[in-house]
């Protein structure tokens, strides 16, 4: 349901310009990573999910968080680890999706879905990353949870579908943990690294 729901979503409700300026950004961001790769990111240009975590030390500088007291070192590492050993499993899927589609995102009448709000984290690549996503906050909201349940049922028999949640959630976990480390949020900070253990180690 997930892919068809957004292929149609975007074939029926979302401007085409808005498509095309989600695809010109991920091609810019294969060029940038093209001409930094004499910096040590290391990208496989068919695939923007396809990036080493050298990319993490261009775009994040774990440096600013790995001193802070609750930041889990050890278990940075063993996750840069896990995306590296992971990130083979990706494929060449691409459609737009949402970023954060949940039933906390849509407007309902009845039984009738009447839209789809908060696009601001909408991307284009695969849509199991939405997957991915609803899975790893699944333990925050229940709408998530729901989701994830779902969405397993219907497309848990995809070719390395364990593998891609799994480095699509690490993924999600390093973003998250670097971004609320930097910040000084220790509760949610700590939160991250015990939620993306319990998925992946």
């Amino acid at each position: 349901m997930c892919a068809n729901y957004i292929d149609t979503l975007s074939k029926k409700s979302t401007d085409k310009n808005e498509i095309e300026i989600l695809k010109n950004k991920a091609k810019m961001n294969k060029e940038a990573l093209k001409e930094n790769s004499s910096s040590k990111v290391i990208v496989d240009l068919k695939n923007t999910l396809k990036i080493s975590l050298d990319i993490f030390s261009s775009d994040y500088n774990f440096n600013l968080i790995k001193e802070k007291k609750y930041v889990d070192n050890d278990l940075l590492e063993k996750l840069f680890k896990k995306y590296k050993d992971l990130i083979k499993y990706t494929n060449e899927t691409r459609k737009l999706y949402h970023g954060d589609f949940g039933s906390n995102n849509l407007l309902v009448e009845a039984d009738n879905i009447l839209g789809v709000i908060d696009w601001d984290m909408a991307s284009y690549g695969d849509p199991l990353y939405e997957i991915a996503n609803t899975y790893f906050w699944s333990t925050w909201l229940l709408c998530m949870k729901r989701s994830y349940a779902y969405f397993e049922k219907e497309y848990g028999n995809i070719k390395n579908y364990q593998e891609l949640i799994k480095c699509y959630c690490i993924r999600i976990a390093l973003i998250e943990i670097y971004e609320n480390a930097l910040i000084g949020n220790e509760e949610m900070t700590i939160w991250l690294q015990d939620r993306i253990s319990k998925i992946c180690l």
